[in-house]
């Protein structure tokens, strides 16, 4: 019999032996898995008929509860917020749950609390649960508040237009619009219920526009030469010019462009008379003069007069020509008659448009109908005065006189003198001459037929003044 090699013995039995951390390993495992199930036992035990620790339904905390008790612990009225906000981008609603239609049903809600008990009741201690609230809803309280909030989110798409922005006119892009998503709204304002939320972001389907773009730039150019019309308004001795903003403030959105709108021209009319600390008698007028000044790209200067001044009133018509030329004639007459170097001297006195019951009536007469007010005053050729009437002719008025154009003027000037002489007819001036080669014309001098050497000139002049 061979004898034992006792190293090789030793060698394998030491190969078969575990590592001690192995040993350590799964006495701890062991040691933890028993108390994490003597933990749970316990928590079985202590919680047994009970809700489990750290649970509530929707935001009311019901951790400890008996479940027979659960009826006297949860108020069904605060499963539900007392109110929800509803918000797009800068648009917010509120409205009640009650306005919904939502409503809880507590009875399917207990069974789902007790139903919702852990397998591992002893991670209640450390995590917390939320048991949803069962809710019904009521389709059509919620149809009609649907429609409610249908018009309260929505928005209509941009398409490019023009804006101001800065000094100048500009186009924007198109800007996407949405309108409320009512499907999904209804799934999300459910669950933000079930978990007693209060604040959803609701949702929208994305609208675009589908106007055609790249066809405004020639309008853009034409509104922004309207900003440089140079409207100034007078009282007492100070000023205001009206900014390249103030006559943008003049317009109104009109589809992807703008359009002038007297009701804006007064806003910014009433600005600048505040500024100058005037309720003026003759504001509409100003309007009007606004309104010619920008359509014509002509300077205004136009004198606010105060309560108490004298006041003419005045009547606007035509005769044989196109009553459509009655807007332009009167923004015209409005623009002349408050200028602070016509007979307005200064605010002394206003002229203030009238429908009726007017002191005297400027019109708009064709040539071939002038001797219809008189024939002895009146011609074919010229304008005049005939009693209460100032008629300007309308030849003059397209295209003054030949004396007038030899010597350089302007046809606007030419309008501006033609409405001062007649008017100053009217006034009770008669025919002057001129007192002096090189001298500024009177208003009241035929600068139509013959300058006499003067220098033409559309307002009255300081001595011509002086006697009114």
């Amino acid at each position: 019999m061979r004898p034992i090699d006792r190293r090789r013995f030793r060698l394998v039995n030491k190969r078969r032996e575990m590592p001690k951390w192995v040993w350590v390993a799964l006495i701890v495992f062991g040691v933890l898995a028993g108390v994490f199930i003597l933990a749970n036992l316990v928590v079985m035990l202590v919680y047994r008929g009970k809700v489990l620790p750290n649970y509530s339904v929707a935001a009311v905390a019901i951790g400890g509860t008996r479940f027979d008790e659960l009826d006297k612990k949860v108020s069904v009225e605060k499963l539900l917020p007392d109110e929800i906000t509803l918000k797009k981008d800068d648009i917010t609603k509120k409205i009640t749950p009650k306005d919904l239609g939502v409503a809880v049903d507590w009875e399917v809600t207990r069974e789902q609390i007790q139903g919702s008990r852990n397998w591992l009741p002893a991670l209640s201690l450390f995590m917390k649960r939320t048991v949803p609230a069962e809710l019904t809803l009521d389709n059509a309280k919620f149809a009609v508040a649907a429609k409610e909030l249908e018009k309260a989110f929505h928005k209509n798409p941009l398409p490019e237009r023009i804006v101001f922005s800065g000094d100048d006119f500009k186009i924007a892009e198109p800007e996407d619009g949405f309108s409320l998503d009512v499907v999904t709204l209804r799934m999300e304002l459910v669950g933000l219920l079930e978990q007693g939320k209060r604040e959803l972001d609701v949702p929208v389907e994305v609208k675009k526009s589908d106007a055609p773009a790249g066809q405004l730039g020639e309008k853009l150019a034409e509104l922004n030469k309207h900003l440089d019309a140079k409207i100034t308004f007078t009282h007492k001795g100070q000023s205001r010019q009206l900014s390249r903003s103030d006559i943008a403030g003049f317009f109104e959105p009109d589809g992807q462009t703008l359009k002038l709108s007297e009701e804006k021209i007064s806003q910014v009319v009433d600005g600048a008379a505040q500024g100058l600390d005037v309720a003026p008698v003759n504001r509409d007028e100003a309007v009007q003069a606004a309104l010619y000044a920008v359509n014509k790209k002509q300077p205004v200067t136009f004198q606010f007069a105060s309560q108490g001044v004298k006041m003419y009133h005045y009547c606007v018509a035509t005769r044989d020509v196109d009553a459509g030329l009655i807007p332009e004639f009167r923004q015209k007459l409005a623009a002349v008659y408050a200028d602070p170097r016509g007979w307005a001297k200064n605010g002394d006195i206003a002229f203030v448009y009238a429908d009726s019951g007017c002191d005297f009536t400027a019109w708009l007469s064709s040539a071939a109908q002038m001797t219809s007010f008189s024939a002895t005053i009146c011609d074919n050729t010229w304008s005049c005065r005939v009693g209460p009437n100032v008629i300007v002719n309308y030849d003059r008025w397209m295209g003054a006189s030949d004396s007038w154009n030899a010597a350089g003027g302007t046809l606007e000037d030419y309008r501006v003198m033609v409405i001062n002489h007649e008017t100053g007819h009217w006034l009770g001036f008669g025919h002057r001459n001129c007192p002096g080669d090189g001298q500024p014309a009177p208003v009241m001098q035929q600068q139509s037929i013959d300058l006499q050497g003067c220098k033409f000139n559309p307002w009255p002049t300081p001595a011509e003044l002086a006697v009114l």
